[in-house]
């Protein structure tokens, strides 16, 4: 008999920067389907959801692959999109924590 897996999300995946870092957290389900010899049906098997172990692939592939491009691309640098007239000097961007009840800094 053979096996069909099937991945789907769950939901949109969370993306969070933090000072020093990117999280990529994907939900995703994926679904083992027995196909039956007999017919075109599929039989359901079981169903796993994978956040840790995509978390960890992409982690992997993040580390050796995606902030090396990433990192040269901001290198060179990019226009930000400014109001007519609008100069910036001595740009300095910070990264500041985010609560999810209060917005930025978590202060009332």
């Amino acid at each position: 008999m053979e096996l069909e897996l099937e991945t789907s999300p769950e939901s949109a995946p969370f993306l969070m920067f933090t000072c020093g870092s990117v999280t990529l957290l994907p939900v995703i389900d994926i679904q083992a389907f027995a196909l039956l010899p007999t017919s075109s049906d599929r039989k359901p098997l079981f169903q796993l959801r994978v956040v840790e172990l995509m978390e960890a692939i992409f982690n992997y592939y993040a580390l050796h692959t995606l902030y090396t491009s990433l990192n040269a691309k901001l290198e060179e640098g990019f226009p930000l999109p400014l109001p007519r007239d609008t100069h910036l000097n001595s740009l300095e961007l910070q990264v500041h924590e985010v609560n999810e009840t209060w917005g930025l800094g978590g202060k009332l």
